[in-house]
């Protein structure tokens, strides 16, 4: 509605509330949203969340180089996430999410 009343301060305020409510069980669904209503703030903090949550799981599991081949191959922990399915109606979102993936884990990779 912001959007279509060109009122951006309510859309910077109702993507404020939105950040702050983001979890696990909400991300992907938020993600998609920002991607559908270009509000890139929004979608690069979902993006930001899964790219924690996937790396949580990795890191804590198995070693950088094995994490890095579970994405390339498939990205389990992602696909846990409720709401998944949206994202096959996404396939820019989705790339761009397993892409911010790989460069938060060479930078990761760089830190050892």
């Amino acid at each position: 509605m912001s959007d279509k009343y060109n009122v951006p301060d309510l859309t910077r305020k109702c993507e404020d509330i939105l950040v702050q409510r983001l979890n696990r069980s909400n991300c992907l669904r938020a993600a998609v949203l920002g991607h559908m209503h270009k509000q890139e703030y929004l979608k690069d903090e979902v993006i930001s969340i899964i790219t924690f949550y996937f790396i949580e799981v990795h890191v804590t599991l198995i070693n950088y180089n094995k994490a890095l081949r579970h994405l390339v191959w498939y990205w389990e922990p992602v696909e846990d996430l409720p709401d998944y399915d949206l994202l096959e109606d996404c396939p820019t979102l989705r790339q761009e999410i397993a892409d911010y993936i790989l460069r938060a884990f060479k930078n990761l990779r760089k830190l050892q």
